[in-house]
């Protein structure tokens, strides 16, 4: 039994490097896992999306069950971060912890950025 054994765990840009590296360390340690890419409103987003869905399909299939779950959400609003944890909690039952591995160019300081 890992550590994080049936912990509820959100991460955020799943499709990319380094979302896809946390998901394969938190999974080994027994974590459940809601992958979140940001809804492909560009061409280029689609790939992502792809990545986010098949990291889930490896988890799963390595572990015979259901661990993982891909969700396509646009997270740069407070109601789309909210419907992530909604159907995070829909998927697993609660939320434990949130990683955000999702890169986002900013024209401004975080101190300086509106909600």
């Amino acid at each position: 039994m890992g550590t994080l054994q049936d912990r509820v765990i959100v991460i955020t840009g799943a499709g990319g490097a380094m979302g896809r590296a946390y998901a394969a360390e938190l999974s080994s340690h027994g974590a459940l896992l809601a992958l979140v890419q940001v809804e492909p409103a560009r061409t280029e987003a689609i790939a992502g999306v792809r990545a986010a869905i098949d990291v889930a399909d490896e988890i799963n299939s390595r572990n015979g069950q259901e661990r993982a779950v891909a969700l396509t959400v646009d997270t740069s609003t407070w109601e789309g971060a909210g419907e992530v944890i909604a159907r995070t909690a829909a998927a697993f039952g609660t939320v434990h912890g949130i990683v955000n591995a999702a890169r986002a160019a900013r024209d401004r300081l975080i101190l300086r950025t509106e909600p």
